[in-house]
C-alpha cells in the first residue's frame, strides 16, 4: 500500500510541476546587457527565482530570476519575470545571504536569506542612507 501512496505522490508532484511557470533550465539562451548567450556556455551556475511572498501556492508565477556564476568571481546576472533578458550584476556572498548588486551606481539589489526569503532594494535617490527592502519574495533553487 505505502508503495502505491508513494508512487502517487511522485507522479502528482511531476504533473503539477508540469503545468507550471518555472524557468526553463536545458540549453537556453539568455540575453544580458543586449548580448546572447548561451547560459550553458557560462560554466557552473546557481540559480534561483523568485515568486510572491504572500502566496499560498509552491508554484506561482515567477517574478525574476538570480544567477551567480561559480567559475567567475563576482559575477552573476538578474533576469526579469520568466524570460530570458536581463542585466549582469556583481555577486557576493555576504555571511550566510547571497547578494546581487547592479545599475549604473549600483543602485539596485537583491539579497536572498538562509531562509529561502529574496529581498529587492533600489538605493536610488536615497544618498547613502539606510534603505528598507521595497519587496519581499519566496526564492527557489532551480
Amino acid at each position: 500500500m505505502r508503495k502505491y501512496f508513494l508512487f502517487f505522490v511522485i507522479l502528482a508532484s511531476s504533473l503539477v510541476l508540469s503545468c507550471t511557470s518555472l524557468p526553463t533550465t536545458t540549453g537556453r539562451e539568455i540575453v544580458l546587457d543586449g548580448k546572447t548567450i548561451r547560459e550553458a556556455d557560462l560554466g557552473e551556475l546557481e540559480r534561483w527565482y523568485a515568486v510572491d511572498l504572500y502566496s499560498s501556492d509552491i508554484v506561482d508565477k515567477v517574478l525574476f530570476q538570480v544567477a551567480w556564476i561559480k567559475t567567475a568571481e563576482n559575477l552573476g546576472y538578474v533576469i526579469y519575470g520568466n524570460g530570458n533578458e536581463g542585466v549582469t550584476t556583481y555577486f557576493d556572498r555576504d555571511g550566510l545571504n547571497l547578494r546581487w548588486d547592479w545599475g549604473e551606481n549600483w543602485e539596485y539589489c537583491i539579497v536572498i536569506h538562509p531562509d529561502n526569503c529574496g529581498y529587492y532594494y533600489d538605493f536610488s535617490g536615497t544618498n547613502g542612507k539606510n534603505v528598507k527592502p521595497r519587496a519581499a519574495y519566496k526564492m527557489y533553487k532551480f
